[in-house]
């Protein structure tokens, strides 16, 4: 894989750095599991007022970035697999690609996978606008925002 020379761990202190500087309202780190061979959610981070807005706005306690943590992606697979495949970055902003917005999962064996980004449909529930996916050491850094115009991806390197 021709990954970016990031070593350190996506935790979430890095996360949080990661939004700080690209205006996110979340970060997620999707690391590549062996065992699983496939990708799957390991952090994540949203700002406190993200997290108190959704609870105001939709009254509820989930987060696209907690949500997510339901999904694998093999590489390859979804955005989050082709982004992770190919060590080249993806930007989608403005309006979420509408083919790739269906929610259905597949079945494979006991792992639940789906084929593209199909978390499209929670990205719409939470009202995310864009989603920037950068590879990383082990992993994908996926960073997201309600707002196109606050959204510095350029600045997202941690």
């Amino acid at each position: 894989h021709n990954l970016s020379a990031f070593t350190y761990p996506m935790d979430e202190a890095a996360l949080k750095e990661a939004c700080e500087h690209s205006g996110a309202v979340f970060a997620l780190f999707w690391e590549y599991d062996d065992k699983l061979g496939a990708l799957k959610v390991t952090h994540h981070y949203n700002p406190p007022e993200r997290v108190q807005q959704v609870k105001e706005e939709f009254n509820t306690d989930q987060l696209y970035s907690t949500e997510s943590y339901k999904f694998l992606f093999k590489p390859g697979e979804g955005i989050v697999g082709q982004v992770y495949q190919s060590g080249v970055p993806m930007f989608l902003d403005k309006e979420l690609p509408k083919d790739a917005c269906s929610f259905q999962r597949q079945r494979s064996g006991e792992n639940t996978f789906a084929d593209r980004f199909q978390r499209g449909n929670l990205a719409e529930q939470f009202g995310i606008k864009c989603i920037g996916m950068k590879p990383m050491a082990g992993g994908v850094l996926e960073l997201g925002a309600t707002d196109p115009d606050l959204f510095s991806w350029v600045n997202s390197d941690v």
